[in-house]
């Protein structure tokens, strides 16, 4: 039996359901998808966005990069556009991460270690502002086969 087991992933490429926690007192669920390439694709769900972000904004998915730091420890960076009601980009945010992978590799932890937010205009919003957001996300895998 154990030689039909698979081996446990040893990455964060794949499809991951992630809660993301530090918008309120309930998680907001999100989906991640780290492609092996080193591109990442975020989700975002629908939250009252507060400053330094203009109020009554949207977010646009993020889009970015990761890559190993070593042993089971990543980092993530990804870009999101916020939009005001009326549809116009108000600003941008770049957010850093930090991840460790569990050694099973069904699920990782992570944390915002840095967020630049700048106006539609390239105006810093709140140099060195760090978002105090926390992922953890649990692997999509496929059914067992029969």
């Amino acid at each position: 039996a154990a030689q039909n087991r698979p081996e446990p992933p040893s990455s964060l490429a794949g499809a991951w359901r992630v809660d993301l926690s530090g918008f309120g007192p309930t998680p907001v669920p999100i989906l991640m998808t780290f492609a092996r390439d080193g591109t990442l694709l975020q989700t975002d769900t629908p939250v009252l966005l507060q400053q330094p972000v203009p109020p009554s904004s949207a977010a646009s998915n993020g889009h970015g990069l990761w890559r190993k730091l070593g042993g089971r420890d990543y980092s993530f960076t990804y870009v999101k556009i916020f939009y005001g009601a009326d549809g116009p980009a108000l600003a941008t945010a770049t957010q850093r991460a930090r991840a460790t992978l569990s050694d099973d590799g069904k699920t990782f932890t992570a944390r915002i270690v840095g967020t630049d937010f700048v106006n539609a205009d390239g105006t810093p919003i709140a140099p060195g502002a760090v978002a105090a957001l926390t992922f953890t996300g649990t692997r999509i895998a496929l059914p067992e086969e029969p």
